[in-house]
């Protein structure tokens, strides 16, 4: 059996988030999807301890990512 843990912020939804904050949300983070392009989730050094990163949005530059950062942006191959 696996199991994962899901952090939640939208600096918009505050009461839908689990989280305060982005870095919260990302603490101890493996994979990250980014759902809406909200100027809070654009930086990409935001993402520099994940694994994986979905890009529902395709709003980050894949090459402003490290190059361990599996990225997956969605229409987007490779």
């Amino acid at each position: 059996e696996k199991q994962a843990d899901i952090s939640i912020f939208d600096p918009y939804l505050p009461e839908k988030s689990t989280e305060i904050n982005i870095k919260n949300a990302l603490k101890d983070c493996v994979c990250a999807v980014i759902a809406t392009a909200h100027k809070e989730f654009l930086d990409p050094a935001l993402y520099t301890n994940i694994e994986l990163l979905v890009d529902g949005r395709n709003c980050i530059n894949r090459t402003d990512l490290n190059k361990s950062i599996v990225y997956r942006g969605i229409g987007i191959s490779g």
